[in-house]
C-alpha cells in the first residue's frame, strides 16, 4: 500500500518500509493520503481509491498541508458496499472536524493545524502516532 499513513486495528505496532497485505494477513482498517503538490490530488487519488477499495480499506482520508489543493483540505471517506463515502464534517470559521469510526477519533484542522481528539476524554492531540502514549499518561495521572 503507499499511504502516507496506516493504521489496522489488532495487528502489532512495528516499523514498516512498506505494507502488503498478503504478508499481513489482512488489510488497513485507516489511510491517510498527504496531499503534496497541485499537480498530485486528482491525478491518482481515483486510482488510489479503487486500490483500497479493493482490499477493503475501511476509511480513507486525504489532507492538504497547503490549502492549495483540496477543498476542503481535510476529507474522510467510509467504505460502503464497494465504494467510498464521504464522512460528514463539522465545524465553523476556519475549523473542520470529521470522526473516524475505525480509530474512535476526531480528525480536525483547527488554529492551523492537523489535531487529534478524544471524544471520550477531550484530549487533544498533535499526532496521530502518539495517541496510545498520551492516553496512557492522562490515566495514570
Amino acid at each position: 500500500m503507499d499511504a502516507d499513513g496506516l493504521v489496522t486495528v489488532g495487528i502489532p505496532r512495528r516499523l514498516r518500509n512498506f505494507y502488503c497485505v498478503r504478508t499481513e494477513g489482512r488489510p488497513p482498517d485507516f489511510a491517510l493520503d498527504v496531499v503534496g503538490s497541485v499537480q498530485d490530488p486528482w491525478r491518482d487519488w481515483p486510482a488510489k481509491a479503487e486500490r483500497y477499495a479493493a482490499v477493503g480499506v475501511r476509511e480513507c482520508w486525504r489532507f492538504d498541508m497547503t490549502g492549495e489543493c483540496l477543498n476542503p483540505r481535510l476529507q474522510g471517506f467510509r467504505l460502503e458496499r464497494g465504494e467510498y463515502v464521504a464522512l460528514p464534517s463539522n465545524g465553523e470559521g476556519g475549523e473542520l472536524a470529521i470522526r473516524s469510526e475505525v480509530l474512535g477519533l476526531d480528525l480536525r484542522w483547527r488554529s492551523e493545524r492537523l489535531q487529534v481528539k478524544d471524544p471520550s476524554t477531550g484530549g487533544v492531540y498533535q499526532s496521530l502516532e502518539n495517541v496510545e502514549e498520551l492516553r496512557a499518561l492522562e490515566e495514570a495521572a
